[in-house]
């Protein structure tokens, strides 16, 4: 009798039943995967919460006026704003105040950004116009 609890145990261990006697549970597991792929996923994470944190602020500021930019345009601003953060050093981006920013601002991010589009990559004089429009608001 005890061996065949044994068998039964090992084998329930074995094909990775629950206690509730199914195993629906096994592809629910989260995959494994290697350091690297977390390290950038938590980048790209931290990158689009930054972004999504700077444009919020930009439409906020903008008020009624951010309707007369086209959903291209906020795809383009959103793009711009993480070629920033991804190539400037967290301290900086910390600095910006997005709030502050003039439609004159936003529409200048959004024409570099374009520029960007059409050849990337973002270039060295391309960041430093970039920081030249957003540390006005510094």
């Amino acid at each position: 009798m005890k061996k065949t609890g044994f068998i039964k145990r090992a084998w329930i261990r074995e094909n990775n039943i629950n206690q509730y006697g199914d195993n629906s549970h096994k592809s629910k597991r989260m995959y494994e995967t290697k350091d690297d792929n977390l390290g950038r996923r938590l980048f790209l994470v931290q990158k689009e919460k930054a972004v999504e944190d700077a444009f919020e602020k930009i439409r906020r500021r903008m008020g009624p006026e951010w309707s007369s930019f086209s959903t291209s345009d906020w795809d383009i601003l959103k793009n711009i704003l993480g070629e920033v953060w991804t190539s400037i050093d967290r301290h900086r981006w910390g600095t910006y105040s997005f709030s502050k920013l003039s439609k004159n601002d936003i529409n200048s991010l959004i024409i570099i950004g374009r520029e960007v589009k059409a050849k990337p990559p973002l270039t060295n004089d391309g960041l430093k116009a970039l920081d030249n429009i957003l540390s006005k608001t510094i």
